[in-house]
């Protein structure tokens, strides 16, 4: 990144809390399109807000989707005025396809339970037998928590 003229940071967790604070403020505050801030869903933590970004690249795939999605509305808060694009690129016939696949899984059964709680949501009999017998088939497949 650096070679292609690009300003690389990196928001690591040995950080200070104010040099990180200080970090992610210059790096929402810029207008230049030319810096990176590398760091990893697990170090950004709870309240950072990076509505500087134009684009995230997930090198770090997590076995729960929600880290994912915690990462995603950290671009996506009030004052975010550009396009953000997100790519979370996966190597083909690796774990990282049992981990999306995974994810994946989780969301549908989040989804699935989330309309079942709901006043009027779906039944168990609204469910098709061949869905939740996939559902067992991958979670018995992926055996994890």
């Amino acid at each position: 990144m650096e070679s292609m003229g690009h300003t690389v940071k990196h928001l690591e967790a040995s950080l200070k809390s104010k040099e990180r604070k200080n970090l992610i403020a210059d790096f929402n505050a810029t207008t230049k399109r030319d810096i990176c801030l590398l760091s990893s869903i697990r170090v950004d933590g709870e309240g950072v807000s990076m509505v500087g970004a134009q684009a995230c690249v997930c090198l770090d795939l997590m076995w729960n989707p929600s880290w994912h999605d915690q990462a995603m509305d950290r671009l996506h808060r009030p004052g975010q005025m550009k396009e953000v694009h997100v790519y979370m690129p996966i190597t083909l016939n690796s774990y990282q396809v049992d981990i999306r696949n995974a994810q994946q899984l989780k969301k549908h059964f989040v989804h699935m339970v989330d309309a079942a709680v709901r006043p009027g949501g779906l039944s168990p009999s609204d469910i098709p037998p061949d869905y939740m017998k996939w559902l067992v088939q991958m979670s018995a497949k992926h055996g994890e928590d």
